[in-house]
Order: C-alpha cells, then sequence, then structure tokens
C-alpha cells in the first residue's frame, strides 16, 4: 500500500496500529465494506438442484490454509475420500508463517462427514511450504508426487486399499 513504508518504520508501529492510523478518513469513506461469515474449510455438496449444503471439514483441516486436495476413494470402500496439503510461510509480517497444514487423509463416510487420519497414521507429510500434488500411475502403481517451495520433490507410492501412502526416498 503506497506511503506505509514511509509512516511506518517498524513492523511492531504498524501491528499496534488501528485501521483509523493507517488509512486516511477519506479512504476508509469511500472503500468497498465486506462482511466475512466463515473462515473456515468446508465442503459444498451439490443437491442436484442449483443448491449446495456447507459443512466444515474436521478440525485438522483447519489448522492451516489447503494448498490442494485429490478426492479420491483411497480405500476402496466406495466413498470418495480427500488427501489434503498446504502451508504458507509467506503471510503477512504480522501473522507469521501458516505450518501445521502438514498433510491428512480425510476419509469420508458418504454423507460429507469425514474421520481425519494424522500423517503418524498414514505416512504422509509435506511438513514444508506445500503448493501442489498430483497422482499419477506408472505401470499400474500409484504415485502420489508433492511440490513444496524450496524444498525436493517428495514421492509416495499408494499401495492401495486399507493402506497409506509410503515416501520413497
Amino acid at each position: 500500500i503506497d506511503g506505509l513504508s514511509k509512516k511506518f518504520y517498524s513492523h511492531r508501529k504498524f501491528a499496534q496500529s488501528d485501521i483509523y492510523e493507517i488509512f486516511a478518513p477519506e479512504k476508509l469513506h469511500s472503500s468497498k465494506k465486506l462482511t466475512v461469515e466463515s473462515t473456515s474449510s468446508v465442503i459444498a455438496i451439490n443437491q442436484g438442484d442449483g443448491s449446495f449444503s456447507i459443512s466444515s471439514l474436521p478440525r485438522w483441516a483447519q489448522v492451516g490454509p489447503i494448498q490442494d486436495i485429490i478426492v479420491k476413494d483411497f480405500d476402496s470402500d466406495g466413498l470418495n475420500d480427500a488427501l489434503i496439503m498446504g502451508n504458507f510461510y509467506h503471510s503477512e509480517v504480522e501473522r507469521g508463517r501458516y505450518t501445521a497444514m502438514k498433510g491428512f487423509l480425510l476419509k469420508g463416510d458418504g454423507q460429507g462427514g469425514f474421520k481425519t487420519l494424522l500423517p503418524s497414521e498414514t505416512g504422509f507429510l509435506v511438513p514444508g511450504d506445500g503448493r501442489a500434488m498430483h497422482m499419477i500411475t506408472i505401470k499400474g502403481k500409484e504415485y502420489i508426487i508433492t511440490l513444496e517451495n524450496d524444498s525436493p520433490i517428495k514421492v509416495f507410492h499408494w499401495l492401495g486399499p486399507n493402506t497409506s501412502p509410503k515416501q520413497n526416498g
């Protein structure tokens, strides 16, 4: 924002200021005001009639930004599951890094609910600044490739139904 670096010589001074100290009154009066009703990561289920039911994902899916999701029936029970990963290292100075979204498997119950499987249960651990993941099949074997900023690519081998991904090298 233009001029803020001249007005605030330290991060502390900026962080301790209220909105009226940061922006001129005329800027505030002419700005568009929006309301946020929820900051939760959610699932939206198409009801088939043009409407959606929305419900929050489990608590572990709320610990940081979700950067990518693979939806698939990972355990072959006929219900979709969601493999999620994220984090965000480049947030505003006053917020710090988001580092708790290390990768979780959300096992679907078919009704829009999920049971969270932690990295210690699945072997799927992406602790860095996760950005993207892709599932590929090579000679009939499934692999999950994860990409993190400033980190080597990770490859997980999916062993099949009722198993967890195992990191290759």
